[in-house]
């Protein structure tokens, strides 16, 4: 597997040309209109971004190290949907959904790759590029050519070159952004059809009814651009709208009524309605959505908020000193519900867990999209091109990695699989392969180095804790489970020092029942740097009796 340094000067130069390539390209269609007559031209431009992209982004892919928990919860989960594929059953992925987990599932299964971080990364990988080729036919749909360019071209430059741990590990946010952005095109193509067409307002529902078994989160987006195509709806048709309206609303209820119905009959719709749905309407802080947003204005790590309210503040006075009228359409509708229903889904929850933001990245380049549009529609060519220029020369001044550092190295350390740890060594000692192995904490790593399932629906026990009643039916079944099915190993993780999280607060034995269990069902067995590991006693029996029997064989067989 290839390896990266600290300082891989001709790589990254050679990144960086691909950067400056892809600006210039994204360029070509404003000062030159031939370029649109070229069938190609989109390919070779999308080509160009996602070899840009993944050129930049191959550094992190290889690192075979985790960057974010959230990372551990999707493989570990993803591995063992392999083995028990009943989501909710075998895995609870609390904040997430299913199809997060299945997605990963699904790729390592059908291309027979290793449930590790390079896999996790190229599923991200693939999803973020495909993002990108479809809000770039949106936004090309919507505006022109031209403008879904630039759009994209500032998307790629500006992930190409973050190399935040937050932006660049498999995140909950990756696939629910996919659906909203096939979402997106398929309004697009209902927006700008003199007719709507009944099969893509039925998809268009349908991959809606997806988003919030995705994460939960981003139900709020996929409402507000359904609720914004049922007013496109009623405005094309009128009094002939009632089966068009059917239609879109049969495709949303269709991914959930199939979801309640397999739970009905595998016994887990209960589960959906507590451990997913109520879990997450309270999961979160006190700090309101503005108080939020106001205070992510001071965070230099999030630029999309900065650059929506300059792009807002200069498109109100357009409209209003300019036009001196504002006649709401379709475009600017969906705009408004995009980008309000995204800033909500991203502050509600009152934590700022940088990931959170890419749920800003699409709809800030929609915004940058419909100014550019506007401002189109009052000046000459060459005001246009001074102006489109400018914010290609600054979006390459911010993003072009002249001092030639790779935050992710892996030269020469790095192997593929992972290297086990001292706590995994000894967890291999105690169990069988395809067993199960239980973890009070958060380190999944352990998982993943010794190939063993989960044997608990969490994978790690976080979840819950911001209230008081959840925190408590969240401990009961986690100790009910451990109880009906024992794993040989059981590991907390929590440490006395060095990590917000420490055992005097949150170790096992702060719950009574879960301390009650181990200490009747498992025996101590040694801590490798302050991670407790306990094993079944019956497991303890049966090594020692087979020790015995091998000791007793060995000298017979040198007579």
């Amino acid at each position: 597997m290839i390896n990266f340094d600290s300082e891989p000067r001709l790589y990254l130069a050679i990144c960086n040309l691909l950067l400056v390539a892809s600006a210039l390209l994204s360029f070509y269609p404003l000062i030159k209109d031939s370029a649109l007559k070229l069938r190609f031209f989109n390919s070779l431009l999308l080509t160009l971004f996602a070899i840009t992209f993944v050129a930049f982004r191959l550094p992190v892919v290889v690192y075979n190290v985790a960057l974010n928990p959230d990372e551990s919860v999707f493989i570990v989960g993803a591995m063992t949907l392999a083995e028990n594929p009943v989501y909710w059953e075998s895995v609870d992925g609390c904040t997430s959904g299913p199809f997060s987990f299945y997605a990963l599932t699904a790729f390592c299964e059908i291309f027979r790759q290793p449930y590790d971080y390079v896999s996790a990364r190229i599923v991200g990988l693939g999803l973020m590029i495909s993002n990108m080729v479809l809000n770039f036919f949106t936004l090309r749909k919507l505006f022109s050519t031209a403008i879904a360019a630039i759009c994209i071209f500032c998307v790629v430059a500006w992930l190409s070159t973050n190399q935040h741990p937050d932006f660049v590990h498999y995140s909950s946010e990756h696939l629910p952004l996919f659906l909203i952005s096939v979402m997106s095109y398929l309004f697009a193509l209902s927006a700008k059809s003199d007719e709507p067409k009944k099969m893509p307002l039925f998809w268009l529902g349908f991959v809606a009814g997806m988003v919030p078994f995705a994460k939960l989160q981003a139900a709020p987006i996929a409402f507000f651009i359904v609720l914004v195509t049922y007013w496109l709806i009623y405005r094309k048709k009128q009094k002939q709208s009632a089966p068009y309206l059917a239609v879109l609303t049969l495709g949303g209820l269709f991914v959930p009524f199939l979801l309640f119905s397999a739970g009905m009959v595998f016994g887990f719709a209960e589960e959906i309605w507590v451990y997913y749905i109520q879990h997450n309407l309270s999961y979160g802080s006190r700090v309101s959505v503005l108080g939020g947003l106001v205070h992510s204005l001071g965070d230099p790590i999030n630029v999309f908020t900065k650059i929506m309210l300059i792009l807002g503040v200069l498109l109100i006075a357009y409209q209003f000193f300019y036009q001196k009228q504002f006649r709401p359409t379709a475009i600017s509708l969906f705009m408004m519900a995009f980008i309000g229903s995204s800033i909500f889904a991203v502050f509600k929850p009152g934590f700022m867990f940088h990931h959170y933001l890419l749920f800003l990245v699409f709809p800030t380049a929609f915004l940058l999209g419909y100014f550019l549009n506007e401002f189109s529609g009052f000046s000459n060519i060459y005001l246009k091109g001074i102006t489109t220029g400018v914010i290609l020369v600054v979006v390459l001044g911010f993003t072009l990695n002249i001092q030639a550092k790779n935050m992710y190295v892996t030269a020469p350390q790095a192997a593929r699989p992972m290297a086990l740890s001292p706590v995994s060594k000894e967890v291999l000692k105690y169990t069988l392969p395809h067993e199960p192995l239980v973890i009070w904490g958060e380190s999944g790593k352990y998982y993943l180095e010794t190939k063993l399932k989960q044997g608990s629906r969490w994978s790690h026990t976080y979840w819950g804790m911001y209230n008081d009643s959840l925190q408590r039916l969240f401990k009961q079944a986690y100790v009910e489970e451990l109880r009906t099915n024992p794993a040989p190993v059981f590991i907390d993780t929590h440490v006395n020092e060095g990590s917000f999280i420490v055992r005097k607060a949150c170790g096992y034995e702060t719950v009574p029942e879960l301390k009650q269990l181990i200490d009747e069902k498992y025996s101590f067995l040694t801590e490798i740097g302050q991670q407790r590991v306990f094993v079944r006693k019956d497991r303890i029996a049966e090594i020692s009796t087979r020790n015995q029997l091998t000791e007793l064989k060995e000298p017979q067989a040198a007579e």
